[in-house]
């Protein structure tokens, strides 16, 4: 019986692995190779799923982005009063914890080369 791939799973650890290392490196210093070391994995794979680095790199984008927004919408839909969903939020957004300071690193590594980068100056 042939092995069942969860492909949305792989891209997505594979999205999370290029965090950690646009966290420790910043843009300049993502390859694929270190990508694919931290994912414990081949380049092969990442190629699998991402036509290059800048496909994952603006996936990893993509998606801290919307992995906040998720955790953000959720606080503001809560039947609390508008001061207490707003407060919760604005704490959600702060990098209080390992998952959140992690998110933050991946968004100043961006910021910072958005200013000099054509294709992330839109992003």
């Amino acid at each position: 019986m042939p092995k069942i791939i969860d492909h949305d799973e792989r891209r997505q650890e594979l999205i999370e692995a290029s965090w950690a290392v646009i966290a420790a490196e910043g843009l300049e210093g993502v390859t694929m190779r270190k990508i694919a070391t931290a994912a414990g994995c081949t380049t092969g794979r990442i190629t699998h799923y991402f036509a290059d680095r800048e496909a994952l790199i603006l996936a990893a984008l993509s998606a801290v982005n919307a992995a906040t927004s998720a955790r953000i919408d959720a606080l503001l839909q809560q039947d609390k009063p508008v001061f207490e969903r707003l407060l919760a939020a604005a704490h959600e957004a702060l990098p209080l914890d390992a998952a959140r300071l992690l998110e933050w690193k991946v968004w100043i590594a961006f910021w910072g080369a958005a200013t000099v980068t054509a294709a992330l100056s839109g992003v």
